[in-house]
């Protein structure tokens, strides 16, 4: 196993690879994420702009729908960059199979930590600001909800290493994403946590002003989606490319 001191992630060299690799496969990439990618522009439209009526049953229908779409358009920006093209049909990933859920059993984990992170940081942070004088505002609540669940988001991102070996077939565990992220906790929280974060932000204020312009916030925010997962592969890429984990590989 690499020296975790000599194997840190650049995190500049890491985003600046990321925005690269769509620019240079922009046809190979968009042709691949083209079903998928359409598929949830439509989902969100219908869903957003009241085609179906909003209640408990159609939240969780779609809930599950983007769920399957997010999975497979992952999946496919993982194998395009780590594997090549031809890893996946033309048109990208176009079956479900064990790998798929492999996938999402991962993200699951991974979001079911970020989550418990979040409640217990809510409720910490309303204690707080209640019984703390001069701290009952919104301020204090977000800065110390931030700070608790602050925790949280660094388990995800050192997890979150298990969606691209998990995308290209490797059968990994828990402990090896800690062995193999060991020394990059902090990196990885900045290019999985705060990296998105900021891209999100404009499609966030602007989205809402009229259908036209949610369309166009949708694809850009699809194609900064893209940027985003290949971050995550150029960084399972830097750490696993000279490390020896204990993983198998399966058809």
């Amino acid at each position: 196993m690499d020296d975790p001191i000599n194997n840190k992630l650049n995190i500049l060299s890491v985003i600046k690879h990321a925005i690269s690799i769509p620019i240079l496969r922009w046809k190979t990439l968009s042709m691949a994420l083209l079903p998928s990618g359409i598929a949830m522009l439509a989902l969100d439209l219908i869903y957003e702009y009241g085609f179906v009526p909003h209640n408990t049953v159609t939240g969780i229908i779609y809930f599950l729908i983007s769920g399957v779409l997010l999975v497979i358009f992952a999946i496919t920006c993982h194998r395009n960059f780590l594997l090549g093209t031809g890893s996946t049909t033309k048109y990208g990933v176009l079956k479900w199979k064990y790998r798929e859920w492999r996938y999402a059993g991962w993200v699951f984990i991974a979001y079911f930590y970020l989550y418990v992170f979040a409640v217990l940081g809510m409720f910490l942070a309303g204690s707080l600001t209640a019984l703390v004088p001069g701290c009952n505002n919104s301020y204090y609540f977000m800065a110390l909800l931030g700070i608790t669940v602050l925790p949280g988001i660094y388990v995800f991102a050192r997890l979150s290493i298990l969606f691209p070996a998990t995308a290209i077939e490797h059968v990994t565990t828990w402990n090896w994403a800690w062995d193999v992220t060991e020394g990059n906790g902090w990196r990885l929280v900045i290019i999985v946590g705060f990296f998105p974060a900021i891209l999100s932000l404009v499609p966030m204020f602007l989205s809402g002003i009229n259908i036209v312009l949610d369309i166009v916030l949708l694809i850009a925010s699809l194609m900064l989606l893209a940027i985003e997962i290949i971050a995550l592969s150029v960084s399972f890429d830097k750490l696993t490319k000279d490390h020896e984990p204990h993983i198998t590989t399966t058809g």
